[in-house]
């Protein structure tokens, strides 16, 4: 009670407490986590590139300008040869598929073109003057043509030009695969019942060795397509590179006199 019968409550004094306000962890993720489970190294991995990106924007850095930096410094400190050795490794790649999925621009489409147009032709050029599909119209011989196949010239390409026999599978076949695909299993179940009962020598066969055999004669299609634009590239570039040209032209005119 205050003095004078006052029966109402004087306000209570306030008490001082700790300003209100985000609450902030100052020990570090990486301090705590367990370093054995990969999502909490992730995690924390993340934390740390938020921290940096959110940094580097305050000075006015960007990625680019990082591993610029870090492939121009002729420093042969084991950091940046480290810096170099993952860009070179793992980085580029890491990027390219980052940039694959989220850049749509025309402009990455055509630089990415630019770039693998430089590659291909590179490798095609070597590819030719190697001379491994070369065949002179003087000295063809009964060995070169019972010998020549399209597999063994497949296998030629693959060794000594395989980034321009992926392309060509990846354009040419069903995406480079090494099994034939169909968009639904119905229809290739309908293709399968079509071969069995085709008139051929093997529908002759067991059910499993005639769908085995499809198989073969479709991969043996696919890759006569695909070697066969390949050759008639380098044919188109040297008139010299003409192995298969020779051999498939050989036959055509004996057939043409029997």
């Amino acid at each position: 009670m205050n003095q004078g019968g006052d029966m109402s409550t004087a306000p209570r004094e306030l008490r001082k407490s700790r300003q209100a306000g985000p609450y902030k962890d100052s020990i570090a993720l990486d301090k705590i986590i367990d370093k054995t489970c990969p999502i909490q190294m992730q995690e924390a991995r993340d934390e740390k590139a938020a921290e940096a990106s959110t940094y580097l924007r305050t000075l006015g850095i960007t990625a680019v300008d990082v591993v610029r930096h870090d492939f121009h410094n002729e420093s042969r400190e084991l950091s940046n040869m480290n810096a170099k050795k993952w860009f070179n490794e793992e980085g580029s790649m890491e990027l390219l598929a980052i940039c694959g999925e989220r850049c749509n621009s025309e402009g990455f489409k055509k630089t990415i073109c630019e770039l693998a147009a430089t590659i291909l032709r590179t490798e095609l050029e070597k590819f030719i003057s190697s001379k491994k599909i070369y065949q002179p119209t003087t000295t063809i011989t009964p060995e070169t043509l019972t010998t020549f196949s399209l597999h063994t010239l497949s296998e030629t390409m693959i060794t000594h030009a395989p980034l321009l026999s992926h392309l060509f599978r990846r354009l040419v076949t069903n995406d480079g695969s090494e099994t034939p695909k169909t968009n639904q299993s119905g229809q290739r179940e309908k293709e399968e019942e079509e071969w069995l009962e085709s008139g051929d020598e093997e529908a002759r066969l067991s059910t499993e060795d005639s769908v085995e055999g499809k198989a073969a004669w479709m991969l043996r299609q696919q890759a006569g397509r695909w070697v066969t634009a390949f050759s008639t590239l380098c044919y188109d570039k040297i008139r010299s590179a003409n192995l298969q040209q020779q051999v498939v032209g050989y036959y055509l005119v004996s057939a043409k006199h029997t």
